[in-house]
């Protein structure tokens, strides 16, 4: 499971192997919208879990291996 300092550090234009080697193998893939993307869940800082809910899942998509657009699912995605 990744982190979330990490994501900060993405910047857009970065390869998918760029991304990877920040943020680790990811959960999951899946198309949207054309481009791909990579599916990671991530802890959440202490004072924002829940009892059985501990993690949020973020996405990073690429098109022509070039990041376009990343951050949790449900804000973007």
């Amino acid at each position: 499971m990744a982190s979330r300092e990490k994501l900060s550090t993405l910047e857009p234009g970065m390869s998918k192997e760029q991304v990877v080697k920040v943020l680790g193998q990811p959960d999951s893939s899946r198309l949207r919208n054309g481009e791909s993307c990579l599916m990671y869940s991530m802890w959440r800082d202490f004072w924002n879990r829940r009892p059985g809910d501990y993690s949020d899942r973020y996405f990073a998509c690429f098109s022509n291996n070039k990041l376009t657009s990343y951050g949790r699912v449900g804000d973007d995605f």
